[in-house]
């Protein structure tokens, strides 16, 4: 079984619970989304529901190299207005990356099976330096509906890799 870190308040609660009536205050960050009065709730709903499809509980066997199988928390955030993002937060982490801490996050929400979007992935060179840690460039697909596609980009070349969506009552 997997143990889940302490993690803030608002990153443990899904999307809808951190909405309040016409504001969503990201996860880690300051902007806020606000609805105009007259816009019409249903566009508000569709990209609720549509942020909620994306969050949950991620798995990838190839992205993080020889560590095996890591685990992230997916959440999405609204980051100003029409803007949303995912953010992803090791749930078992190593030594580059601990858990509760963020490994990648998007700058803009994929369509399924649409373009890769702007991303940017959490390392760290020296696992002794607290404060060694960097963002990399790097793009997401989201291919399918449970299946993420995620390219690093290093000095030295690309690390690419696949985390699919843990779906309740399957096994680790």
């Amino acid at each position: 079984m997997v143990s889940t870190p302490r993690l803030p308040v608002a990153a443990a609660r899904p999307l809808k619970m951190r909405m309040q009536a016409d504001s969503v205050s990201p996860v880690g960050g300051s902007a806020t989304l606000t609805l105009a009065r007259d816009e019409p709730r249903e566009l508000g709903s569709t990209l609720l529901e549509r942020l909620e499809e994306m969050e949950g509980i991620w798995y990838s066997d190839d992205f993080y190299g020889n560590h095996g199988r890591e685990w992230v928390e997916v959440s999405a955030t609204l980051v100003g207005s029409g803007t949303s993002a995912l953010v992803a937060i090791k749930v078992s982490g190593d030594a580059n990356v601990p858990s509760g801490y963020q490994t990648w996050r998007t700058r803009g929400l994929p369509d399924v099976g649409g373009s890769a979007v702007p991303a940017e992935v959490q390392v760290r060179a020296d696992v002794k330096d607290p404060n060694g840690f960097s963002w990399l460039p790097a793009s997401l697909m989201l291919v399918h509906e449970d299946r993420i596609d995620l390219a690093a980009m290093w000095s030295f070349g690309t690390t690419r890799g696949t985390f699919y969506k843990h779906k309740v009552g399957e096994g680790a």
